[in-house]
């Protein structure tokens, strides 16, 4: 996963928390979410369906999102011309949950999606499209996935204590990069295709416990592998706490790392990762709750092996603030919320000079909305 994305995803996913862990009737909820700068912006729009069943739950999700840059190269790229992109991309998800007995359930997840999964991809497909243009070899991007999962959740302490494991396996055909083609006598004739598809590996396992009336705790590791990468460690620990009636406290920290593939020759360094959030919910009268977040990243840049070209990026520290507003009445519920979204790059070096435009420092605003309906 590119870095960039990692504050927002966890955003929404804390955005959907409350809905997942809730759905024992069925339900329909629409969400929609928008981040924008000058230069660049996304959409994502998703409709998810959860129902139940005596043993079984599932929930089936379809989401349409849009990227739109404005795609600007370098002063140093002669080949280079600025444009407006704008790409689509539909994905798709599927969960199951069977009981299969009163402290075992069997987990099962499966998607796909088609389009580019973020706006670096993009800009880089870009650059090589027009650096390349023309020469035999560069082919039309076309990048999609699928993925899946299967796991268990044992409760091994009757509603106060949980452990759940499971394997990931994913395949993505991604927008290659490019090796220039040499003739001696006429120099630059053609491109050739660098890898194009990713298989991914992962294990995750997850402890919850209910430690006190106020207070629940998620201990996850996670360990993942990668075409051609190394293999990549991670934890995450959580903390719920409702100090009183009216207020919950959820704070969040997670690190990671990598190394880079044995190669010989090799100068790349290990990838490092960190992050944090804390978020504050306060219910005001009988409808409505206020939220207010904070969550920040870092890392020490994206693992590099390249003397003379790279499209990694350099260290990046992001910071995001939001506020929201939730109501519930009934069976209906709502919550719209929004911020700013702030990272803050490391300097380019020769090696990444062309994308000193893609890898410059942004301020985004992000802006959400959830509508939920319980039959």
């Amino acid at each position: 996963m590119n870095p960039v994305r990692v504050i927002a995803l966890g955003w929404v996913a804390i955005l959907c928390t409350a809905t997942v862990r809730a759905a024992v009737v069925p339900s329909v909820e629409v969400s929609s979410e928008t981040q924008f700068s000058p230069d660049i912006t996304l959409t994502q729009t998703t409709g998810a369906w959860t129902d139940r069943r005596e043993a079984l739950e599932w929930t089936l999700a379809v989401s349409g999102a849009t990227t739109s840059l404005d795609y600007l190269p370098v002063p140093e790229d002669i080949f280079g011309s600025a444009v407006t992109l704008n790409e689509p991309r539909i994905s798709g998800l599927a969960t199951l949950r069977y009981a299969v007995a009163s402290s075992w359930t069997v987990l099962a997840t499966a998607g796909a999606y088609h389009g580019f999964a973020d706006y670096q991809s993009l800009w880089i497909s870009e650059f090589y499209r027009q650096s390349f243009a023309g020469l035999p070899g560069l082919e039309d991007p076309d990048p999609r996935g699928a993925f899946g999962s299967a796991g268990v959740r044992w409760e091994y302490r009757t509603g106060t204590g949980f452990v759940e494991s499971s394997i990931i396996r994913a395949h993505d055909v991604i927008a290659p990069g490019y090796d220039e083609v040499i003739d001696p006598d006429q120099g630059l004739v053609a491109v050739q295709p660098l890898r194009s598809e990713l298989i991914t590996l992962a294990w995750s396992t997850k402890f919850e416990n209910v430690l006190t009336r106020r207070l629940r705790s998620q201990l996850e590791f996670r360990m993942a592998g990668q075409s051609e990468t190394g293999l990549r460690l991670s934890g995450i620990g959580s903390l719920l706490y409702a100090p009183a009636e009216h207020w919950v406290l959820r704070g969040e920290a997670g690190y990671t790392t990598e190394a880079p593939e044995e190669v010989e020759g090799s100068t790349a360094s290990r990838f490092r990762a960190g992050w944090g959030s804390l978020v504050a919910d306060r219910r005001l009268g009988e409808h409505w709750w206020l939220s207010l977040s904070v969550r920040g990243y870092r890392d020490n840049g994206e693992i590099q092996d390249s003397i003379s070209f790279s499209t990694s990026a350099p260290p990046l520290t992001a910071w995001q603030f939001a506020a929201g507003l939730r109501g519930v009445w009934d069976r209906h519920s709502f919550k719209i919320s929004g911020g700013p979204y702030l990272t803050d790059y490391g300097a380019v070096d020769f090696s990444t000079l062309f994308f000193a435009n893609l890898y410059r420092d942004r301020n985004f605003g992000v802006v959400q909305a959830a509508y939920r309906f319980e039959f």
